[in-house]
């Protein structure tokens, strides 16, 4: 609690990130993209599974396939509308 604790991993053909989702929070999107240089971002077309629920927080990990890549930089867009 107390913010948001993001950690990133790396499985078998994927990069993984695993953070907090508030379900209460009305009007938020996540949006999880990916860079190979750190100066152009895309949509990581992430799959996403959903560990936990607790109350209204969802603990949320997000898989990027590593296609042979040798770095990853992945972020989290947080929006509101």
């Amino acid at each position: 609690s107390g913010g948001p604790q993001i950690q990133y991993g790396i499985e078998p053909g994927f990069f993984t990130i695993t953070y907090r989702r508030d379900l209460s929070a009305g009007g938020i999107t996540f949006t999880l993209l990916k860079s190979t240089s750190l100066s152009s971002w895309a949509i990581a077309g992430e799959t996403e599974e959903i560990l936990s629920t607790t109350g209204t927080v969802q603990l949320v990990k997000a898989g990027v396939p590593n296609t042979g890549l040798p770095s990853l930089f992945l972020r989290i867009l947080i929006t509101s509308f």
